[in-house]
């Protein structure tokens, strides 16, 4: 069995998002994660990191890709297309990417996220717009409000608490009460998305550089696509 862990999606917050939330309602999300990589891991240099060097997997592209994973599982869909901006900006001394700007594109809804590593007051937040209503939620607070509405529900929970969820899953996968729905295939269309071209053929854009185990894998099992790259990021690998 492969399954990857994207915990994000077990914690209070999001699970309230996808039960009591009209996605199909929703005409734009916009997601934040900032933070200061300095201050992730205290007594260790944050330049002896695997998150700042590129070559080790680091990259905020990379490390934030959480926020990718529960976007299309509250939506329940990849985007149609994605644009991305993927940089190093910062003072911080690394040679990974400190930030990473997208522009997600549904048939009947804009996604935007933000993610970067500079940040010294840590925010992690989704705001949904309807016609009718803009529903904010803060995964660190963990709370989640109306913007025109004074009450505010109070869904703060231990870090251990969802990633026990995950693992019982996981358990529930093994042993046949639950589907995998984080499997290495779904893994690896979290990097790619499926579109129609004019002439009718299905061709796939990646949305970062991929190893070559990657592509022969993409190659081997999806053969009837076209793999067309757009702007290079790095490859979605899950690191925690």
């Amino acid at each position: 069995i492969y399954y990857v862990a994207c915990p994000l999606r077990y914690t209070k917050v999001v699970q309230y998002l996808k039960k009591n939330v009209d996605f199909s309602k929703v005409i734009s999300l916009r997601a934040v994660s900032s933070s200061y990589l300095p201050d992730w891991r205290p007594g260790i240099d944050y330049r002896d990191t695997y998150s700042a060097c590129k070559a080790l997997g680091g990259g905020v592209s990379i490390d934030l890709i959480h926020e990718w994973d529960y976007i299309t599982y509250l939506i329940g869909c990849f985007p149609i297309k994605v644009y991305s901006f993927i940089k190093k900006l910062s003072n911080l001394e690394l040679d990974s990417d400190d930030i990473a700007v997208y522009i997600g594109e549904y048939e009947d809804k804009l996604v935007e996220l933000h993610l970067d590593y500079f940040t010294k007051k840590s925010k992690r937040f989704i705001e949904i717009q309807t016609d009718s209503e803009k529903v904010i939620a803060d995964l660190i607070e963990g709370t989640v409000k109306k913007e025109n509405e004074e009450t505010e529900i109070f869904l703060k929970e231990e870090r251990d608490e969802y990633q026990l969820l995950e693992i019982k899953n996981f358990f529930d996968i093994i042993e046949g009460r639950a589907l995998n729905e984080n499997d290495f295939e779904h893994f690896l269309c979290n990097g790619y998305v499926e579109t129609i071209t004019e002439s009718g053929l299905v061709q796939v854009v990646i949305l970062g550089e991929k190893s070559e185990q990657h592509l022969n894998y993409i190659s081997e099992h999806l053969s009837t696509i076209i793999i067309k790259p757009t702007v290079s990021i790095d490859s979605p690998l899950i690191k925690d």
